[in-house]
């Protein structure tokens, strides 16, 4: 229960950054131009992830769509859920592993598109970055909610290869987002006696239930 409280909090606080009103860019402490591209690379997600919150022309459906697309065009999908899986990844066969990287999507993009509504107002200012190795940058940012507050440090890690940058992970005060639902995933699996098929079972249920709860409003 405690692993699945934190995960909930941790996407409580993720889901509220993809429903910022962008108030600043500043790029201090942008060393170099790739550290300025996975900086850019955040503030258009945010920017984009904004537009998609204001229109309200969208159905339930349409948002979701739109939201899978966005959630492609940024983030290190495939990775992402081969990393979250951890060990049971090389456990599963080829049906197992293309049903897993559905459902996780799926229950990302459903999951984000239900807190759509319970946050707004939020704002983020770039700060910086942090070389984390060749290859990943982390956007180093900081959200304040419109009521004030004591601001929440976000820190996006974005991996550079061939002049494509993508995030692969999602940093709240210090709380991974990939290692939480790796921790969450492989509780879940454990308590599935280790078997695959029930573990999507598990997730097959869950997704059923957010897509319910999303597109019944």
């Amino acid at each position: 229960m405690l692993q699945l409280s934190r995960r909930r909090t941790t996407l409580a606080l993720i889901s509220g950054v993809l429903s910022l009103s962008l108030a600043a860019s500043v790029q201090h402490g942008v060393a170099d131009d790739s550290e300025q591209r996975a900086a850019a690379r955040v503030a258009e997600l945010v920017e984009n992830g904004l537009v998609l919150l204001r229109d309200t022309s969208l159905s339930s459906h349409d948002r979701v769509v739109r939201f899978r697309t966005l959630f492609e065009q940024y983030f290190a999908v495939e990775a992402i859920g081969r990393w979250v899986l951890g060990r049971y990844w090389r456990q599963a066969n080829a049906g197992q592993q293309q049903e897993y990287q559905k459902l996780f999507e799926q229950l990302i993009t459903y999951g984000y598109v239900k807190r759509f509504g319970e946050y707004g107002g939020q704002s983020v200012i770039i700060l910086g970055t942090t070389r984390l190795s060749d290859n990943t940058i982390a956007v180093n940012t900081s959200v304040t909610a419109p009521t004030g507050g004591q601001p929440v440090a976000v820190d996006w890690r974005v991996g550079a290869r061939d002049g494509t940058y993508l995030i692969t992970d999602v940093v709240v005060a210090n709380v991974s987002l990939a290692q939480t639902w790796r921790s969450d995933f492989a509780a879940s699996i454990q308590q599935q006696g280790g078997s695959i098929d029930a573990f999507l079972g598990v997730l097959r249920d869950r997704v059923a239930a957010l897509r319910a709860e999303v597109e019944g409003r």
